[in-house]
């Protein structure tokens, strides 16, 4: 299915082409990450997962990863607003018998597109910290 998303999102570009040429103005078409729910974002998010990949090569291991919706008082009046949060954290083997641990805590950005009904991946940040 995310295979056909992107094929569709990729005709739609081609089309934005041909409106711009015929001097109609721009249409808008959603970015290629998009995905259908917020666990696929957080499965597939571009980002979150170079960040993952990053981590694991310097020798930090995933030992907890959740969802987490964000809910608002009222509806977001937004087009796209922050929908969900992910949260990981990773953490170094310790070397030669060492008490000091190396901690990674990961949070990602899922944000929701109302007009097009998409989610869509958004900032990653990493914390470090050692515990002694």
């Amino acid at each position: 299915m995310r295979a056909l998303k992107t094929i569709a999102l990729a005709g739609l570009m081609a089309l934005s082409v041909n409106v711009m040429a015929a001097d109609r103005g721009p249409i808008h078409v959603p970015p290629l990450e998009t995905y259908e729910t917020p666990e696929e974002a957080m499965r597939f998010h571009e980002n979150l997962s170079r960040v993952k990949e990053m981590l694991e090569e310097k020798g930090y291991e995933e030992k907890e990863c959740s969802l987490n919706t964000i809910n608002y008082f009222a509806p977001p009046t937004s087009t796209v607003y922050k929908s969900h949060e992910v949260r990981c954290t990773f953490i170094q083997a310790p070397m030669n018998n060492s008490l000091v641990r190396h901690y990674a805590q990961v949070s990602a950005d899922i944000r929701y597109h109302q007009k097009w009904d998409v989610y869509l991946g958004g900032h990653v940040n990493v914390e470090y910290s050692i515990v002694h």
